[in-house]
């Protein structure tokens, strides 16, 4: 699974100075979606999450402007996430024996 980016107060709620919603957004499926998602535990979240972040592509709120690959090595480890921007938790990494 990717990992997710969208923070959900950041595209709900009031705008600034009031708020944090930096874009003005306003996508009730996305805000109704988040709020189940954020009350489910776990993996069961995962396909709410992902079908209320569609809803902010589908409805052309976010648009994604680049994606740079970042390549991660390891030796005598791997990770059980994808890097995100050269970024890694350290949580993620898992060492072999």
């Amino acid at each position: 699974m990717e990992a997710r980016s969208v923070s959900p107060t950041a595209v709900t709620g009031p705008p600034k100075p009031e708020g944090v919603n930096f874009a003005s957004l306003d996508n009730k499926k996305y805000i109704e979606l988040s709020t189940e998602a954020s009350l489910l535990p776990g993996d069961e979240s995962c396909k709410v999450w992902e079908e209320g972040e569609r809803a902010l592509f589908n409805d052309v709120d976010l648009l994604p402007v680049s994606t740079t690959p970042a390549h991660m090595f390891f030796n005598g480890a791997t990770s059980i996430y994808p890097p995100s921007s050269g970024i890694l938790p350290g949580s993620a990494i898992r060492v072999l024996k």
